[in-house]
């Protein structure tokens, strides 16, 4: 695959350039690495050096998984995008007291999209045992700080400058109700890039996910070969993740995210060890409907939020994803080079719109709640998700177009 791999190598989005017929043709070029002596060219793989014996992946699966990402993303804008009460300087403004959008949104953010960032960890897990990584342990610990704790940290600083630039501007400062930079004390920056005191959540928030992935990244390599050896292992850890790891006894650190990440993340190894399975329509439509039918007794019996555990919901969404983007293979050639462009600013979309979103959700509503319509709020939530990712997905064009060098060193370390 053509770009650096951040998430380790889940999210890496194909090149824009590149569409499915550039992909399709240049495979077999990249199953063969080219390797040069004494003048001539040798298409032997068994000469060169280990680490650079070629693993990639198959064309139709980097074009899904592309997908994938995609999709997931925009799953997460809208998750953001839900919020039960908006904080105004005049007042708080109740949401759940429109209750037609409130099961609406109810709907698509606790559990229509809540497969997102489980799939994110799977689609990390699915590459990173498809790659035969031979490097050693420490050129793969430099790559991984390269490409995922480099930009944490990068995007966490650009964040807390940017957010104090807002609150020392008067027009944009009233829509900041507390937290002001300008009063944080040596905890407070402490917890803004560790997020120990607050549960594990940078002041960037979408970062905790690199944070924990990087985490699982760093152990993965040591525990991979006892998960291919004994993959029924993966769904013990699985079952505790989703049955018992809500217990009090386990809320401490970051042990709760990191067992949550590392159980999808090696969930990843069983999609790709019984895809042939999974790729089927039975198992497309059964996954589906048990995931569906999930959603609708969680909503329908207020009970079972407690008896049911959520990532149980979770886990079914995934598979069901996974197993559906078998069928993007039917899709058109041009259909599917415009997914390809799309995702290929899955990351753009994932580091700037959280903020973003919180801001127009301000904006929004203090332009348009006055006006006291009932279809407002749901509008807002529906249409502003699709405007942000869309607006995203052209910003990183033209600053991929016109600064390109800006563009990979913020996007692409």
């Amino acid at each position: 695959m053509n770009a650096v791999f951040w998430f380790t190598d889940s999210l890496s989005p194909e090149s824009p350039s590149q569409d499915i017929a550039t992909i399709q043709r240049n495979e077999k070029e990249a199953t063969k690495p080219v390797y040069q002596t004494g003048g001539t060219t040798q298409n032997r793989e068994e000469d060169l050096p280990s680490k650079e014996k070629s693993n990639s992946i198959p064309g139709d699966m980097s074009f899904r998984l592309s997908v994938l990402k995609f999709i997931s993303i925009i799953a997460v804008v809208y998750i953001h995008s839900y919020t039960e009460t908006i904080h105004l300087k005049t007042g708080d403004l109740d949401l759940s007291s429109f209750h037609v959008t409130h099961i609406i949104e109810t709907f698509i953010y606790q559990h229509l999209a809540r497969f997102a960032v489980p799939l994110f960890y799977c689609i990390s897990g699915y590459i990173f045992f498809k790659k035969n990584y031979t490097i050693s342990y420490y050129d793969y610990f430099k790559k991984k700080t390269r490409s995922l704790l480099f930009p944490f940290l990068l995007w966490n600083t650009i964040c807390i400058v940017f957010t104090f630039f807002l609150q020392c501007v008067p027009f944009s400062k009233r829509f900041f109700t507390t937290g002001l930079i300008s009063d944080w004390n040596l905890n407070d920056w402490f917890n803004a890039y560790i997020g120990a005191y607050n549960g594990g959540e940078p002041f960037l928030y979408p970062l905790w996910f690199i944070q924990i992935l990087f985490m699982v990244t760093l152990i993965a390599p040591l525990l991979k070969d006892f998960f291919i050896k004994y993959p029924i292992s993966i769904c013990v850890l699985l079952i505790f993740n989703v049955f018992f790891l809500k217990f009090e006894c386990f809320n401490f650190l970051f042990f709760r995210q990191l067992i949550n990440g590392l159980s999808f993340f090696l969930l990843g190894h069983l999609l790709a060890l019984y895809q042939d399975r999974i790729d089927t329509f039975s198992f497309c439509i059964s996954s589906g409907c048990l995931f569906f039918a999930m959603i609708v007794l969680r909503m329908v019996f207020p009970v079972l939020l407690n008896t049911i555990p959520s990532k149980l919901e979770w886990l079914l969404g995934v598979l069901f994803v996974f197993s559906l983007s078998y069928f993007f293979s039917n899709l058109s050639l041009k259909t599917k080079n415009r997914l390809l462009f799309l995702s290929s600013f899955t990351f753009v979309i994932y580091l700037m719109h959280e903020n973003s979103l919180t801001i127009l959700k301000k904006i929004f509503y203090t332009v348009l709640c006055p006006f006291n319509l009932p279809f407002i709020p749901l509008t807002i939530f529906i249409v502003l998700p699709f405007l942000l990712s869309a607006f995203l997905v052209l910003f990183g064009f033209l600053l991929k177009k016109y600064a390109p060098g800006v563009y990979h060193f913020l996007f692409s370390p």
